[in-house]
């Protein structure tokens, strides 16, 4: 199971701290791999879609502000990504590690944890 981590730039620290984490999990052989990538200005150029399509079977979002106001928080994206995640092809898991208001998104419809 190979897991991909977006987090805006301004939340480095955060997924600093998750890293050792996801290297635990990978130890365990819980996952085969992880990625840790941080959401640029362009992030439709950043974020390779067909590489989430083909390669990811876990989606973890480190959710901010910083990342909703991202371009990877506008709905082309996010649709693709509830797309994949409808049918069973990835697994999208958000993870608050800011308050913000996430209510008027389609993240809305999954679980955000922690809860």
């Amino acid at each position: 199971m190979v897991l991909l981590c977006l987090y805006a730039q301004e939340d480095e620290q955060v997924a600093a701290q998750f890293e050792p984490h996801l290297a635990l999990l990978q130890r365990q052989d819980v996952i085969s791999g992880f990625r840790l990538q941080a959401i640029q200005e362009a992030a439709k150029d950043n974020v390779d879609l067909n590489f989430i399509r083909k390669e990811v079977d876990v989606l973890v979002i480190l959710l901010s502000t910083s990342f909703l106001a991202s371009d990877f928080g506008r709905p082309y994206l996010l649709s693709t990504l509830f797309q994949l995640n409808y049918y069973h092809t990835l697994l999208l898991l958000p993870i608050l590690v800011h308050p913000c208001n996430f209510g008027q998104t389609p993240l809305q419809k999954l679980p955000i944890y922690p809860k």
